[in-house]
């Protein structure tokens, strides 16, 4: 879940500052990014795989630079491109959610198979023990 909070706020603030240059964030814009930093650290920690981890992270640090005041001389931060990212990372958890979700449901399905067969051989041990006893 927490990526897709984290995608929503983004989608919020970057709406608000695609075309400020400037990037001259007051207390508001200070408050709405650290939600997302939130999120994007609640996203890091539950990934489902190395690659997913590591583009949270690296995301993260993208949007951590947001919270600096911006230096001299420095290109401005693309929050277009952050936003791509962001969206791809969201279609990738999807994707591996859905696969996680396959691998568990063929689990599911193995388990009970197998606690039939157990029940059907219990069965048929405590009928030879009642036929035993008759």
């Amino acid at each position: 879940m927490g990526v897709n909070y984290a995608h929503t706020e983004f989608v919020r603030f970057a709406n608000r500052h695609i075309a400020d240059q400037e990037m001259a964030l007051n207390d508001h814009d200070h408050v709405e990014l650290q939600k997302v930093l939130d999120n994007m650290q609640v996203t890091a920690k539950h990934a489902m795989s190395v690659n997913s981890r590591a583009n949270a992270t690296k995301i993260y640090d993208e949007l951590q630079v947001l919270m600096q005041p911006p230096l001299a001389n420095a290109a401005p931060v693309d929050l277009a491109a952050i936003d791509a990212d962001i969206t791809k990372m969201v279609q990738n958890y999807s994707s591996e959610g859905l696969a996680y979700r396959m691998h568990s449901d063929d689990i599911l399905e193995g388990s009970k198979h197998r606690h039939l067969i157990a029940l059907a051989l219990a069965l048929m041990v405590t009928s030879e023990v009642i036929g035993l006893l008759i």
